[in-house]
């Protein structure tokens, strides 16, 4: 299936956005170590399902497909959890992501993890003890998640667990959010620099409302500057636990003012206050494609760094942002690891109607929808996989004003 996007009279309107599943994930994992009972009723997306139902099968094989968050979080669950033994495998997409840092890791506080396959990724072979913990050092720039994975199950380490991250530390405000999750259902956890703490004791259960994902705003800041229609959206908090709702700081040089009010943002047009646009996003590297394409559509030359992650996400972000951008007729580069320019440079596009390949990654599929505002018309294949964050995406273009029209893909269409 493609979905032809077209844009032509927008409206303000107001958009529910779906639970963040960064919090929602970690809040699966932080109930299921203090005991609580689990819900696998109340998903909003993909990836949270993936994480609820895993949480709750007792299958010796657990296939998670593309959820990233559930294998790095459920490799150390059930590393953690006595008497289990699982098989923790994924799509061909996750089995080719590595996951030997953490692995390691988790070796090293005395977990029993073999590879099914090949060495340092997954499917993984997991028996579940009590870990031993102790002190352990693990990379900062791979992933934050492997981080976090290890937090959220130091507490019922034997020694609990003191953590030495090396180097640099990609998107540490996730590494933040799950200290003060973890807090919030009683853990002892202390973090100076790179040095982070976790005392051995039991979660105590904790309710929690889950706030709304800053990620999937992302995509209304895009169509607001480019289109100068304002939006409201929902449940989300100024004083967010999520690094990305640092898009507001960045648009408001793009063109957004943002209003908080009671758990709404109203997002408004506002001058464009930049002729370029330059931004460190080792913090907020989700973000990346978004502004990247919302700083083209409007002319404005850019250089984002801090992205080293990027390629090793559902897909190579960075690759398959430049080879799909050039289909709009922007010549995006990479002049060095992890970052992303543009200097202004245009080419003639090669389709009439740009149809984009989202390389099975939901943030490209959004993030791209919006050039509709400029192009007239853009299509986008295999549209289902915003399910994995944000399932309502399309419904909701539709209602601020978007046309949606299916149509067969190549395939459907010769046969």
């Amino acid at each position: 299936m493609i979905y032809r996007i077209g844009a032509h009279t927008l409206q303000p309107c107001r958009i529910e956005l779906p639970p963040s599943k960064s919090i929602a994930n970690r809040i699966t994992m932080l109930r299921a170590l203090s005991g609580m009972p689990q819900t696998t009723d109340d998903a909003a997306c993909d990836d949270i399902a993936a994480m609820q139902h895993a949480i709750c099968n007792a299958d010796n094989i657990i296939d998670i497909g593309d959820a990233g968050t559930a294998m790095r979080f459920l490799t150390a669950y059930y590393a953690s959890t006595p008497g289990t033994q699982h098989i923790l495998t994924g799509s061909p997409r996750m089995q080719q992501r590595p996951i030997g840092v953490l692995v390691e890791a988790l070796r090293a506080a005395g977990a029993t993890i073999t590879y099914c396959s090949r060495e340092g990724f997954p499917p993984l072979s997991i028996r579940g003890r009590q870990l031993r913990g102790g002190t352990i050092a693990i990379k900062g720039d791979i992933s934050s998640q492997f981080i976090s994975a290890l937090q959220l199950a130091a507490p019922l380490m034997h020694e609990g667990l003191h953590l030495s991250i090396m180097g640099n530390i990609v998107s540490r405000p996730y590494i933040e959010m799950t200290i003060e999750l973890m807090r919030h259902f009683g853990a002892t956890v202390s973090c100076r620099g790179n040095s982070i703490k976790v005392a051995p004791q039991r979660y105590t259960p904790a309710a929690i409302e889950i706030e709304g994902d800053w990620s999937a705003a992302s995509y209304w800041y895009e169509t607001v500057a480019i289109s100068r229609t304002p939006m409201t959206l929902t449940t989300l908090q100024h004083d967010s636990l999520q690094g990305d709702a640092r898009v507001a700081q960045y648009f408001s040089q793009l063109g957004v003012e943002t209003r908080y009010d009671n758990g709404e943002v109203t997002l408004s047009p506002c001058p464009v206050a930049v002729k370029d646009f330059t931004a460190h996003l080792a913090d907020t590297p989700d973000i990346a494609p978004t502004i990247a394409i919302a700083c083209a559509l409007q002319g404005i030359p850019f250089r984002l760094t801090g992205l080293d992650n990027l390629p090793l996400k559902e897909c190579d972000r960075i690759a398959v942002l430049t080879g799909e951008a050039k289909k709009l007729g922007f010549v995006f580069t990479s002049p060095k690891s992890g970052t992303v320019a543009w200097t202004g440079n245009r080419t003639t596009p090669s389709q009439t109607i740009p149809c984009i390949d989202p390389h099975s990654d939901h943030r490209m599929a959004m993030a791209f929808a919006p050039a509709a505002l400029v192009t007239g018309n853009i299509s986008i294949e295999t549209p289902c996989v915003v399910a994995k964050s944000y399932p309502h995406f399309w419904d909701d273009l539709l209602r601020a004003g978007f046309s949606i029209t299916p149509q067969p893909d190549k395939e459907e269409a010769t046969t």
